[in-house]
């Protein structure tokens, strides 16, 4: 029991004490204003509370965990490898008066999942060739290339987003970004869970399996466009 003690403070310890080197802005989280954002979503596992605000244009999300979420650790690890540098919208790191990481603030978009760009060109009327062009253009391309970005950001930076799915993919400035950021662990703290879980793509498991068991030889990226398609 003490030795669960132990670990428990030197867990929280670390969790309040790693700070970044500086590449991504910190914000106090006393000094976010509540009365201005609007609480949309509220989750709590294992004694950990987890709950998303935005605020009144939709531009920015906060999301905000109490100090024992398990994934802080693993979240601000990822984030001083460079992890999320050019795959997700983050603007700040949240800390508390303490020096301990409570959450951070993205970008908003337009969740892939429920993109109404697609099914506008779709119904837009115009010929079949004109509309296959501009989904080629505007959806399908653009996701391609973020999902070639990911694959090589895995494979250079170690760290793997656990939950890729398309509830966790959003539309923002001409360009696909992930979310739900401290869904991450190391390429080696990676298990059979991730690997059976049907809801993420196989092609895309099978790449971590693949740079987990140390295969380095090029490995063929398979198309999700399929996928992310809501036609």
């Amino acid at each position: 029991m003490l030795f669960v003690c132990k670990l428990f403070i030197f867990s929280y310890i670390f969790c309040c004490t790693l700070l970044l080197d500086g590449s991504v802005e910190s914000i106090r989280l006393e000094d976010i204003d509540f009365t201005e954002l609007k609480s949309i979503k509220r989750a709590v596992e294992s004694g950990a509370v987890r709950e998303v605000y935005v605020d009144k244009n939709g531009d920015y999300y906060y999301k905000i965990w109490s100090p024992n979420n398990k994934r802080i650790r693993n979240f601000l690890q990822a984030i001083s490898a460079g992890f999320y540098d050019d795959i997700a919208p983050l603007v700040n790191i949240i800390y508390d008066g303490k020096g301990c990481c409570r959450g951070y603030i993205t970008k908003g978009g337009i969740v892939a999942i429920k993109s109404p760009l697609e099914k506008e060109i779709i119904n837009s009327g115009r010929n079949k060739i004109t509309r296959i062009a501009e989904l080629n253009k505007q959806i399908y391309l653009p996701y391609k290339e973020f999902y070639h970005r990911l694959l090589k950001t895995i494979k250079e930076k170690g760290y793997v987003h656990i939950d890729y799915t398309p509830s966790n993919l959003i539309f923002i400035d001409q360009e696909y970004k992930l979310i739900d950021l401290e869904a991450v662990l190391s390429i080696y703290q990676v298990n059979n869970s991730f690997f059976s879980d049907i809801h993420i793509p196989s092609d895309y498991r099978n790449f971590v399996k693949t740079i987990k068991s140390k295969n380095l030889k090029k490995h063929p990226i398979k198309k999700c466009i399929r996928y992310f398609s809501h036609s």
